[in-house]
């Protein structure tokens, strides 16, 4: 039998921490935090250490989803709709771009599509069947807030 700490959420079957019990709102209030911080420390920063911070961001959420894959494949659990083909592994994808060479549609991407994808994927999350204290669940919720973060970033500094 698996560690619970390393399940996926693809193959946990619960009954995990539950949509909006304690676990959840106290890991949405952690996340909010953080990305106050990153936030608030973007705007702050002069437009050299905005770039930086905003390829810091985007190499962390691409490099946590690789070490995601990695696991996977490592626990036998990776299945190719664990690959980031959803609406916020898109998201990644469109950040990634956005850090090294922002555009107009780049940004408007990830107003329209990232930001409020994400949100709903913190608030109502599908990997809530899932032990709280688990990689993918962190992973998970870090990821998303890092898409959200991002998006505010660059709507705070217009």
């Amino acid at each position: 039998m698996m560690n619970t700490f390393l399940i996926s959420n693809e193959k946990a079957v619960g009954p995990g921490f539950g949509l909006f019990s304690a676990d959840h709102l106290f890991a949405l209030s952690l996340l909010a935090l953080l990305s106050f911080t990153l936030t608030r420390t973007y705007i702050r920063a002069n437009d050299n250490k905005r770039k930086k911070l905003r390829l810091g961001i985007a190499s962390f959420i691409l490099l946590t989803e690789i070490i995601r894959d990695v696991i996977l494949v490592m626990t036998n659990q990776f299945e190719y709709a664990s690959l980031p083909f959803q609406l916020c592994g898109l998201g990644i994808f469109i950040i990634a771009y956005d850090s090294v060479r922002s555009t107009k549609t780049s940004r408007e991407l990830l107003y329209s599509l990232t930001l409020p994808g994400a949100a709903f994927a913190l608030l109502t999350p599908n990997w809530v069947t899932n032990n709280f204290v688990n990689i993918f669940v962190w992973q998970s919720f870090l990821i998303h807030c890092l898409l959200i973060t991002y998006v505010l970033m660059r709507l705070m500094t217009k």
